[in-house]
């Protein structure tokens, strides 16, 4: 990239814009400031789950949004086209900076259409695209995954992959590998009119004494919209402006948070104790829909383990700002802490599945309800 446009951002970070609202991140202030508009989609996108306000004393950490003016027409049509943007594709870690000069580091996010100066001693962040779509999945990205995951991290919160709902207090997730059948599970309970929405794609979980704390993260999932009448959704209509493009392979639609409670005409429970795990099964094949409730305590841990995001190889909660002092969570504290909590498999083909999901056939809300272990 040039070292025009280089300038053009430190410019912006060594006299920034005063910031137009606030996010306290579990004590840790941060002002955000520029383009209005982009923040204004982050923050519907983000809440309940971050605390956004108007004023702040002070700042801990500021970042501002830029959209450029140049050739933004074209580059909307081009970098917009053709599929849902990956958010793993707008992660910033030590590899992708370029350093300017100490503490002063550019990093060139072209697979997410972004351009990145972050001075890290100033701790003050310009995210600047031709695309407001893309300029709104950086922010996003880069507030829930890198400062809030970190921060949440250093509190020994853990992120898993799963997705997550809510009855009578207590937290079912639904975990287990690509194309298992989370969401198609979810939208089932949802369908049932007894649930709440907690999160689609992914949880956070801490270990507090014998329980394990769920704390939702807003997120987006790809839905094909054929799922709706099948799972009982039949009158929920997709919300109108949705945010990106299609995906191309099965013509799915990128639906965020907001706009999955407005379909589900559920509302959101962002945090809770976590009661019962849920791993599906589902497939095309004809059959009849079974569900095995696990007798091995350890059972939970185990899958909650092995579905965990925080790998070693996992950089996304990485806290490359030194946001907060060094305090990485322990999954062994998450294991222990999840021994006992009932976990149940579900398996049978898609139609026969979510008709039980949807008429509790399962007896899932009892088992949740009960808190047994």
């Amino acid at each position: 990239m040039s070292a025009e446009l280089i300038d053009r951002l430190a410019a912006i970070l060594a006299d920034p814009p005063p910031p137009h609202r606030h996010l306290d991140c579990d004590g840790m202030r941060i002002g955000l400031g520029g383009e209005p508009t982009s923040w204004d989609y982050v923050q519907a996108f983000q809440e309940p789950y971050l605390a956004f306000s108007k004023q702040a004393p002070s700042a801990d950490l500021l970042i501002i949004a830029v959209l450029l003016p140049e050739a933004r027409a074209a580059a909307d049509a081009k970098l917009d086209a053709g599929a849902e943007v990956d958010d793993q594709r707008a992660f910033l870690t030590p590899s992708t900076a370029r350093v300017i000069k100490p503490g002063l580091a550019y990093h060139d996010r072209a697979a997410a259409g972004c351009h990145v100066l972050v001075d890290q001693d100033a701790r003050r962040i310009v995210v600047a695209a031709r695309s407001p779509f893309r300029l709104r999945r950086q922010l996003s990205a880069l507030l829930r995954d890198q400062i809030a995951g970190a921060i949440d991290r250093s509190r020994g919160y853990l992120t898993l992959h799963a997705a997550a709902l809510a009855i009578a207090g207590r937290v079912v997730v639904v975990t287990g590998p690509a194309g298992a059948g989370k969401t198609t599970t979810m939208l089932g309970l949802l369908a049932s009119g007894a649930w709440q929405f907690v999160a689609n794609d992914r949880v956070r979980l801490r270990a507090e004494g014998a329980e394990i704390r769920v704390q939702g993260v807003a997120a987006r999932c790809n839905l094909d919209p054929r799922v709706l009448p099948a799972v009982g959704l039949f009158d929920r209509p997709i919300p109108s402006g949705l945010e990106g493009p299609p995906a191309p392979s099965v013509r799915k639609i990128p639906v965020d948070t907001r706009q999955l409670v407005e379909i589900a005409g559920t509302t959101i429970a962002p945090d809770g104790v976590l009661g019962l795990v849920v791993v599906p099964s589902i497939t095309p094949e004809a059959g009849k829909p079974e569900v095995t409730r696990m007798t091995d305590p350890a059972e939970a841990g185990r899958v909650i383990a092995a579905n965990l995001l925080d790998g070693a190889a996992d950089n996304r909660h990485a806290d490359w700002l030194r946001l907060t002092p060094p305090a990485p969570a322990d999954p062994a504290a998450l294991v222990r802490a999840a021994y006992g909590i009932p976990l149940v498999r579900v398996r049978g083909p898609f139609t026969e599945v979510t008709r039980a999901l949807r008429e509790d056939q399962f007896g899932l809300a009892a088992i949740v309800s009960a808190g047994d272990r």
